[in-house]
């Protein structure tokens, strides 16, 4: 029986159609001899794919022993790693009470958006999302993404006012810690707390926003819609919610990305690489980390 993943082959070797020393079957390979990937178009051009090999794999791998064209049983790798990633989206949306439908595939990685519109239709998303240069995605999302520094702290109360103002206290310590790690002031402060209903075994993960606005009502505001949207269920007004704990997000934003420089110029992030302080600081094209000047 044919298997997608979960073990990968990497970029060294790599696919067989990498000419590096691969020789087992890959989705990339399978892809290629569907023709979805351009053998001659490959990382700006600098890299060729060998589109024979990887056909050659595909018959004498998996084809050939199952009676197909290479075609036919290239097809059913790709449709096998769609099933893959539906289930996967499955797991995080009708499973926790959400539908898949109010939500766009939002399709990242390398190969994720020739998978993309085949996904989007079995899960009936009506929108696909291909952000600019796919492929590195989440590498930029790094260079991007805040610091944050995480807090939690036990709290088992019934929620009320007197809970409530506790818990604001709680969550002030916390990020006077939390600011005294980071070394850096001005961080955003965002609550969170587990939550459920008195009785119940299990906590609800329940955003709470800005630490210092919160009140009993706007609490259990928050609780009951969540509650509702994973089990679509709500108890009476009346029925005790219980805390069992806290947590805060102390958030530092770290870089900002201008979308309309998107190309680098060759050789200008080796040459502008460095180390300070015990850190790595970087300076790409279109890319600038506030109070970080560019190593010289």
């Amino acid at each position: 029986m044919p298997q997608v993943g979960p073990r990968s082959a990497g970029s060294n070797p790599g696919p067989v159609c990498y000419g590096n020393g691969g020789t087992e079957l890959t989705v990339t390979d399978c892809n290629l001899t569907l023709g979805y990937l351009n053998e001659n178009s490959i990382a700006g051009g600098e890299m060729q794919l060998d589109r024979a090999a990887a056909v050659a794999t595909c018959d004498t791998q998996l084809a050939g022993p199952l009676g197909k064209a290479p075609e036919e049983a290239a097809h059913g790798v790709f449709t096998l790693s769609c099933m893959t990633m539906i289930q996967a989206i499955r797991a995080v949306t009708t499973e926790r009470g959400q539908d898949p439908r109010d939500f766009a595939v939002f399709a990242f990685g390398g190969n994720g958006p020739l998978f993309a519109a085949g996904i989007a239709e079995t899960l009936g998303c009506g929108k696909v999302i291909v952000p600019p240069a796919p492929g590195v995605f989440s590498a930029l999302g790094l260079l991007c993404a805040e610091i944050e520094i995480h807090k939690s702290r036990s709290f088992r109360r019934l929620l009320d006012g007197a809970a409530v103002k506790d818990a604001q206290a709680a969550l002030a310590e916390m990020a006077v810690l939390a600011e005294a790690e980071a070394q850096r002031s001005g961080g955003r402060l965002t609550a969170t707390a587990r939550m459920r209903y008195a009785g119940q075994s299990s906590d609800l993960l329940v955003p709470l926003g800005d630490p210092a606005q919160l009140t009993e009502a706007a609490m259990r505001a928050v609780f009951t819609a969540e509650h509702d949207a994973v089990f679509k269920f709500t108890a009476p007004e009346t029925e005790p919610v219980r805390i069992t704990a806290i947590e805060l997000c102390y958030a530092l934003p770290v870089g900002r990305l201008d979308p309309n420089r998107r190309r680098l110029a060759r050789g200008a992030l080796g040459k502008r690489m460095g180390v300070r302080g015990g850190r790595h600081a970087a300076a790409i094209d279109g890319f600038s980390m506030p109070g970080r000047p560019p190593p010289q």
